[in-house]
């Protein structure tokens, strides 16, 4: 048979290092609160950044009005124009751009539309010494603005 006194050399040694190391030491508390410090140190910035961007979100009103009169610059291009009942008439493309519902609309062929610009109080197309102009009346957050455009 086997030796009663092994089995007791064997248990009692593992016992004494189970007690051991079933705690924090003070280096593994301080490295875990230190990082805990490090994260809760970047809470205020995060939110700072949140902030930030939640307040970009506002009107561009503007910068959509210059992509608009760039757009029907471009189209308005190399073809021929006629302007009738408030309608910009692009005869070679079979485009037309007129005011409707507070939004300024690009129809193909007379059917659909495309909204080209919206939130316009006023707009119309009108010639002046053989040139082509817009006129915008547009509210950009509490101003009014008017534009008089030369399309070409």
């Amino acid at each position: 048979m086997t030796n009663p006194s092994v089995y007791k050399r064997i248990i009692v040694p593992v016992s004494k290092l189970m007690k051991i190391k079933s705690g924090f030491t003070i280096v593994e508390s301080l490295i875990s609160l230190s990082i805990l410090m490090i994260i809760a140190s970047l809470f205020p910035l995060i939110f700072y950044q949140i902030q930030n961007i939640s307040g970009k979100a506002v009107n561009h009103q503007d910068i959509n009005i210059q992509l608009f009169l760039r757009d029907i610059q471009e189209e308005i291009k190399n073809d021929t124009i006629e302007i009738k009942h408030n309608k910009l008439f692009l005869t070679k493309s079979n485009l037309s751009y007129e005011f409707h519902n507070n939004r300024i609309v690009r129809k193909k062929n007379g059917t659909g539309y495309v909204i080209m610009l919206e939130n316009v109080n006023d707009a119309y197309f009108y010639s002046k010494n053989d040139k082509t102009w817009i006129f915008l009346k547009v509210k950009i957050n509490v101003q009014t603005f008017e534009v008089h455009y030369m399309l070409q």
